[in-house]
């Protein structure tokens, strides 16, 4: 878990506020009552994952706008080691609308805006300095997590955001066995 991660008691406001966030229902203006009322930017849950994060997943871009300019620390990451910028790439979020409708409709434009409509978060979190650099407990990168998750526009982004020696450094990396089909 990060130092800088407030844990949330269960039943507590910040809770239900991670709950909400999970569940892709967190309002812009909930979220800002409770930051006013003094909720911390940095809660999580018990697992370590983030307000910030669950609002990346949820593809909530007002949200992490707001938790950003809270202070909410943009590279905390979970129990995984996965922090909001990888948690912006991945394909589903769990029980939101979007991603029911995507499964159902695979094809559809609300598939194809789901499934890459998290660009905006993307980039507002590599503005707020999300670190390209992170690994996770497995060893994986952003760019790692990127093809993974079948994301070339989150590919994009990050290589333009990647310096040269970490460039070099991902190439030195790949093995060409796992390159051939």
């Amino acid at each position: 878990m990060s130092d800088s991660l407030i844990v949330a008691a269960e039943g507590s406001a910040p809770y239900k506020l991670l709950e909400d966030a999970g569940r892709g229902i967190l309002t812009a203006e909930a979220l800002t009552s409770a930051l006013k009322n003094g909720v911390p930017a940095a809660t999580c849950d018990d697992s370590s994952e983030s307000l910030l994060t669950k609002c990346a997943r949820a593809c909530d871009i007002e949200c992490v706008k707001i938790l950003l300019a809270k202070s909410a620390p943009v590279d905390a990451v979970d129990k995984r080691g996965v922090p909001a910028l990888f948690v912006a790439m991945e394909y589903t979020a769990q029980f939101s609308a979007p991603a029911v409708a995507a499964a159902i409709l695979p094809h559809s434009p609300l598939a194809a805006h789901h499934r890459y409509g998290r660009k905006d978060v993307i980039e507002l979190l590599l503005e707020h300095r999300a670190s390209t650099e992170l690994r996770t407990a497995a060893g994986w990168n952003a760019v790692h997590w990127s093809v993974y998750n079948s994301h070339p526009i989150a590919l994009e982004l990050l290589l333009r955001k990647l310096s040269a020696d970490t460039k070099k450094e991902l190439v030195n990396e790949a093995d060409p066995d796992d390159l051939r089909t």
